[in-house]
This record gives structure tokens, C-alpha cells and sequence, in this order.
């Protein structure tokens, strides 16, 4: 992927059957290996306790789905942000996945 549109919004689930202790360490790694653009990580945490929505979820539905972390990065030049949901398994991130294609059409 040489680069990504600005005017697009981007939700990557990591996909995980058996979750690595240097996870994040896996994300740095990948985003860094995108040629043209430069990313800078604006929050990460692995809690939901004191919020009611992570990015584009709710709480609740990210915990029902087996939720790990949550990263929002920066892409620059392009300026978009990139939320990185880590789930519990493969079965937790196409759920996700799933209810976000949901949310996008009902949108449209």
C-alpha cells in the first residue's frame, strides 16, 4: 500500500489466534514498514473502565467482543488517523469488523 486517502476513514483490527506478548511492538513495526507516510501514536490504552466509547465503538460492545487494546495513530503528510483495535482472537475482530460494515452502510 504506497500510501492512504486522506478523505477515507481507516479501522484496522488486528487479527490474533494465539495473542504475542509484543504486540504493539508488531503494530510499530508494520506501520513503519508503509512506504510515504510516517505514523505517531496519539493514545494507546488497554482499558475500557473510564470510557463509554473507544474510537468508533461503544464500551460495551468492545468488551462483548473481546476486547485487548486500543492505539489511534497519525499518518503524515496525509493527516488521517488510524484506530487499531487488538482482539482477544479471530472470531472478536471479524465480529467487530463485521458491525462496523454494518454501521457504514446504514450510514450511507
Amino acid at each position: 500500500m504506497p500510501y492512504l486517502k486522506p478523505t477515507l476513514p481507516f479501522i484496522l483490527c488486528i487479527i490474533t489466534v494465539c495473542w504475542p506478548s509484543n504486540a504493539q511492538a508488531q503494530v510499530d513495526s508494520n506501520l513503519r514498514g508503509i512506504k510515504n507516510l510516517q505514523f505517531k501514536k496519539i493514545l494507546r490504552t488497554d482499558s475500557l473502565s473510564t470510557r463509554e466509547t473507544m474510537g468508533e465503538f461503544p464500551g460495551r460492545m468492545l468488551e462483548e467482543y473481546g476486547f485487548l487494546s486500543y492505539s489511534l495513530w497519525r499518518a503524515q503528510p496525509t493527516g488521517i488517523k488510524l484506530s487499531v483495535y487488538e482482539m482477544s482472537d479471530t472470531q472478536a475482530a471479524f465480529g467487530l469488523f463485521t458491525q462496523w460494515r454494518l454501521e457504514e452502510r446504514e450510514a450511507s
